[in-house]
Order: C-alpha cells, then structure tokens, then sequence
C-alpha cells in the first residue's frame, strides 16, 4: 500500500538509476522528468519543493554545483527526453 501511494519512489524505480560513477542530474531536469513522467501517467504532481524534500528523505546525494544543485543520479535513456519542459 505505502508504494501505491510513494509516487515519487515509483518514479525513481521507473526512470533513474544510481550509479557508482560520479554522475549528477540537474534538480531542475529531474523535476522536469518527473512532472512529464508524472503527466503522461496521471500521477500526481508534486511541487519541486515537495518533491526535493521526498528525494533528501530518501538519501539521495545532492550537491550544490557553480551552475546549480545537482543530484546524484542518472536518468534512464529511455526518459532523457523528459528534460525538456514542454508546453502543455
């Protein structure tokens, strides 16, 4: 039941990886996976505060880089394309 409900955690299940090489994320282009992810599945959406939260909760590395903080985490191949914010 707590997993029906974790939509965050299926999301990370789903589209991202963590891998033992030194790879970050973008925060803002993960959010903008999730949200995209999140639309096309009828999820719920939550807000990037929320969702920042969910994700230091969980244990994920996060580092604040000259061009913005940065999670420790790769996006699957297949879901790149949802970096791009797109229009609704």
């Amino acid at each position: 039941y707590k997993s029906e409900i974790d939509v965050i955690q299926t999301f990370l299940d789903e589209c991202c990886e963590i891998i033992t090489i030194e790879y970050w994320t973008g925060a803002t282009e993960l959010y903008n996976v999730y949200v995209n992810w999140a639309r096309i599945n009828n999820e719920y959406i939550h807000s990037s505060k929320k969702f920042g939260a969910e994700l230091t909760k969980k244990g994920l590395e996060k580092k604040r880089f000259m061009d913005g903080n940065k999670y420790k985490i790769r996006v699957r191949t297949e879901y790149q394309e949802y970096k791009l914010n797109f229009k609704y």
